[in-house]
């Protein structure tokens, strides 16, 4: 079941990259500044979050037998910064898709995580 969770994530992932854009509402310069925006602020945390695992970090959702509960770095501020980090990038990619297909695609990754 918890591979399944991690390639249902990075499907949904890869799917909200290559879909076509759609036209739910307007977009220009500023939902795609805002959008990309996003998306780095997202991969960003997922990057700092991830290297302040160390060797805790799993793709899996299931802590490690040797992991070590951390509680430094961005983990002082939320329990799940990589979480966080792939909704926000989820977001950006939603502004700037502006498709319903990105709308229920970024909807079933909130779902999944």
């Amino acid at each position: 079941m918890a591979w399944a969770l991690v390639v249902a994530q990075f499907g949904l992932l890869l799917l909200l990259v290559l879909l076509p854009t759609g036209s739910l509402w307007a977009t220009g310069v500023l939902t795609w500044v805002l959008g990309g925006v996003l998306v780095i602020t997202g991969i960003s945390l997922v990057a700092i979050a991830g290297f302040g695992l160390g060797r805790s970090l799993t793709p899996l959702p299931i802590p490690k037998s040797d992991g070590e509960l951390v509680t430094d770095g961005l983990y002082r501020f939320a329990r799940h910064p990589i979480y966080t980090g792939v909704l926000i990038t989820a977001c950006g990619l939603l502004l700037a898709g502006a498709s319903l297909g990105h709308l229920f695609a970024a909807a079933a990754l909130s779902v999944v995580l």
